[in-house]
């Protein structure tokens, strides 16, 4: 569809160039009459030539209203159709069925980390704006939800074991900086048990692959 648009828009510039050529020509053409001796001076011609060049103006001031609207149709339809891809490319982030990759953070957590702090954690997670994040090389996603069991923690249906690596990816060095400030995550969840052991590391790249 914006391959028409464009193919249309240039048939419009096309039209307006060459109306004026004709104005052009119609302009020298009421000159040349002018400076002629005063028996090739036919009035009448003149003033069809004026009025004609007058037309053409008016015709070429329309087209090219018409194009400077066109134009800005075509731009609108192309922002319109970036904004679906953009919203399309977060909404498939989101659902985890697209891979993934950039800069961001391996968390390793080791100890008895209960249900509550592994949903305080990835909540304060997403405040920060992580773009995706996996614990245990399981993505998660929007549907995703943790449950504690006799045998264990569970994201969806998938045990976790001990210890916990939880990958994300966005600005590494704000979301470091985020989990590790006083008071933060981090030191919530260390504060629950002298046991718990986390360490927070800075990756140039990380990868999360699709939900399986």
């Amino acid at each position: 569809m914006l391959r028409k648009d464009i193919l249309i828009y240039s048939l419009i510039c096309g039209i307006l160039g060459a109306l004026l050529v004709r104005q052009f020509y119609a302009t020298k053409a009421v000159e040349k009459i002018k400076k002629g001796d005063k028996n090739q001076l036919l009035a009448l011609e003149v003033s069809r030539l004026i009025k004609a060049n007058d037309d053409l103006r008016s015709e070429i001031k329309d087209l090219g209203a018409t194009s400077e609207k066109y134009q800005k149709s075509v731009e609108d339809r192309k922002s319109a159709s970036e904004e679906v891809t953009k919203n399309l490319e977060k909404y498939q982030i989101l659902a985890g069925v697209t891979k993934i990759d950039g800069t961001g953070v391996e968390i390793k957590i080791d100890g008895d980390v209960g249900q509550e702090q592994m949903v305080d954690l990835v909540n304060a997670l997403r405040n920060i704006g992580v773009e995706g994040l996996s614990i245990n090389n399981k993505r998660f996603v929007i549907s995703s939800s943790f449950r504690f069991m006799a045998d264990g923690l569970f994201l969806d249906n998938t045990k976790l074991e001990r210890p916990y690596t939880v990958i994300t990816i966005g600005n590494a060095v704000l979301i470091k900086e985020a989990l590790e400030r006083k008071g933060g995550i981090i030191e919530q969840i260390k504060s629950s048990s002298r046991d718990i052991k986390i360490e927070v590391i800075q990756k140039d790249k990380v990868i999360l692959e699709p939900i399986s």
